[in-house]
């Protein structure tokens, strides 16, 4: 019988799927007949895959929490309200005042006029004027540029309503002069980005990546964002591959990568079905000694008939010195979605359990028998999850040998759902990277923080659609990685953006408050 209900089962996903399918054709012979395609419905709420609800124990109802009392508010004016004692009792006496503070905020143009000292000296014949200070340099006081920057990048205004605002205040300002704000100050500031990533990675005990689409003049990039306890970085990029990816964590471009034909890339290529004879032809070439691009395109030219072989050692081999050079933090754990772009790039790699879960949620079974079963098994994987978030809290040796064993036993189930059955199988096939929180307790069990960081960019995409520009791109990157760290840090992004604009630098820097960062 259960195998008459599973081929039922598989026969109406293979429909689905040809459904979906005749429905993608007909939507393109539509719209090249100038029609529409079928309008894009969001799904209903049972058809949500998202584990948000699973993930924080069933309950993500807001609760009103109870009111606190305000904080002492500091005060900029007294305002005093007197009454007519005449229209008062004649025995009244004064018992002090009724207070009520409401809380205002005053918006106005602050002009400076800079005057420097000029002096002549009849003997030299020269004048000399008093240096200006680097503060007072720009047309646009530092406080002003950073609010100008803070609108677009933090609040996510557009430049045509920041010009708007501003000219409302009386600021003589114009379009083009907000744009080169935010670019030129973009521009000085990415050392710092590239900063604050080297130092995250130095001390972070796990670093978590995600990508997003973002558009630039009408051309598709890729947003790649990394995240730890203590920094947030984004770096756009053409593309999404590994190669990129390491290209990121080096700080470097493509034009400056180093290999090796090491033990390491051996190593790696056993993980690989390649054929002995290839193996073979690298092998006279196996030293740990770093190569730079040309020599090792040298040594693979006998294999640039088979562009995806090329490929395959080309990475490898990137990997291999990427993890010979000095200084590559080896202890990093890179915890990532399912995306095979992050294979090997760390030593230890971890995977995030939220995006296992909606795996399980995006199975459909018709067969009412596999539904239950399907529920059943969804209801043992977030027990098994919170009870990860447990051992987290209090780890020990012997509660994680229990954990693992536990582990065992629920992803080795067999139920009669057979498509049930290769996704358990499926999961217990990355035993190793879901389990890595059992000997590094402090690590998350899910990525969460970089999809947040996606979101910035997603929500940005929709207020402006895209960059003009490369630089425009890169400001952008540097803004959020700025905006983001410092609130990680407890660090208030518009003081600290108008310390470096002025050139004052009284402030530490972002990266050196991460190498003094202190876990709590």
């Amino acid at each position: 019988m259960y195998l008459l209900l599973n081929l039922v089962e598989k026969l109406y996903g293979e429909n689905e799927e040809l459904r979906k399918e005749v429905q993608t054709l007909k939507d393109e012979i539509n719209r090249l007949k100038g029609e529409k395609g079928k309008p894009d419905i969001k799904p209903r709420k049972s058809e949500n895959i998202s584990s948000e609800e699973e993930r924080k124990g069933g309950n993500t109802t807001n609760r009103k929490t109870s009111r606190r009392k305000k904080r002492e508010l500091p005060i900029h004016e007294v305002a005093m309200i007197a009454i007519d004692k005449n229209k008062l009792p004649s025995d009244v006496v004064f018992k002090g005042y009724s207070r009520k503070i409401v809380q205002g905020i005053k918006i106005e143009p602050y002009n400076i006029l800079v005057k420097r000292c000029n002096y002549y000296s009849p003997s030299t014949c020269l004048y000399y004027t008093a240096e200006m200070p680097s503060r007072y340099a720009k047309e646009y006081s530092p406080e002003l540029q950073a609010r100008i920057i803070e609108l677009k990048e933090k609040y996510q205004m557009t430049e045509a309503k920041i010009l708007e605002f501003l000219q409302g205040l009386g600021i003589k300002i114009s379009a083009g002069t907000i744009s080169n704000i935010i670019l030129e100050n973009g521009t000085n500031l990415i050392p710092e980005q590239k900063n604050i990533l080297k130092a995250g990675i130095e001390v972070s005990k796990y670093i978590s990546t995600d990508t997003t689409e973002a558009i630039e003049n009408g051309v598709k990039k890729q947003v790649h964002i990394l995240v730890s306890e203590v920094f947030v970085a984004f770096f756009t990029r053409n593309d999404r591959k590994r190669t990129t990816v390491i290209d990121i964590l080096r700080g470097t471009d493509s034009t400056n990568r180093v290999f090796a034909i090491s033990n390491e890339f051996f190593e790696l290529l056993a993980k690989k079905e390649i054929a002995l004879k290839n193996i073979n032809i690298l092998k006279e070439y196996k030293s740990e000694t770093l190569l730079k691009e040309p020599e090792l395109l040298e040594i693979l030219k006998p294999f640039e008939q088979h562009p995806n072989l090329h490929s395959l050692f080309y990475e490898f081999a990137y990997i291999a010195g990427f993890h010979a050079e000095e200084g590559f933090p080896i202890h990093t754990i890179l915890l990532t979605d399912d995306a095979s772009i992050y294979d090997y790039i760390f030593l230890i790699h971890a995977l995030c359990w939220i995006h296992e879960g909606r795996h399980l949620k995006k199975l459909n079974p018709v067969v009412s028998e596999f539904r239950v079963e399907l529920d059943k098994f969804i209801t043992q994987f977030w027990n098994y999850y919170h009870t990860l978030l447990d051992f987290k809290l209090n780890p020990s040796e012997e509660y994680a040998v229990l954990l693992e064993n536990k582990f065992d036993s629920l992803f080795s189930k067999k139920t009669n759902y057979e498509e049930l059955n290769e996704r358990i199988l499926k999961t217990f096939e990355k035993k190793e990277e879901l389990l890595v929180v059992l000997k590094n307790p402090s690590i998350p069990l899910h990525n969460n923080g970089s999809e947040l960081g996606a979101r910035a960019i997603v929500r940005e995409r929709d207020v402006s659609l895209h960059t003009k520009n490369e630089d425009g791109t890169k400001a952008r990157d540097v803004f959020l990685t700025f905006i983001h760290t410092a609130k990680k840090l407890g660090v208030n992004f518009f003081d600290y953006l108008v310390d470096r604009i002025s050139g004052s630098f009284v402030l530490p820097s972002l990266a050196e408050l991460i190498l003094k960062y202190i876990p709590p």
